[in-house]
């Protein structure tokens, strides 16, 4: 996924695509795989599939904070603030001092944004 991200050659986007299958049929709870592959959905506009992917890696692992990130971005994205703050403000409820401090502040500017509407 790394290369793809340096070179957008999209050989190597299926490289990843294979590679984070192939880690899932092995383990199908495997979260950094799933949350891998939901952002090389969403790299090349299957945001259906990326946001299906993020939201198995929270049944499996409800305390995995870059899923409530990627979700409650891809909402704001898709203008879906609602659905956007409801994903930071559970991530804010149970979570908020397990965070860096710089996903702290992250986290903050997203509710802010998402709560602002726009």
């Amino acid at each position: 996924m790394t290369r793809f991200l340096k070179t957008k050659e999209k050989k190597y986007h299926g490289k990843a695509l294979e590679a984070y299958n192939k880690a899932l049929e092995i383990d199908p709870g495997l979260v950094s795989a799933l949350n891998g592959r939901a952002s090389a959905y969403k790299f090349v506009n299957r945001i259906h599939e990326a946001l299906a992917d993020w939201k198995n890696v929270l049944k499996i692992k409800p305390d995995f904070t870059d899923a409530y990130f990627n979700l409650g971005i891809t909402y704001l994205q898709l203008k879906s603030h609602r659905e956007a703050l409801r994903y930071f403000r559970i991530c804010e409820e149970n979570f908020f001092n397990k965070l860096s401090r710089r996903d702290q502040t992250r986290l903050k500017n997203l509710l802010a944004e998402a709560g602002s509407g726009g």
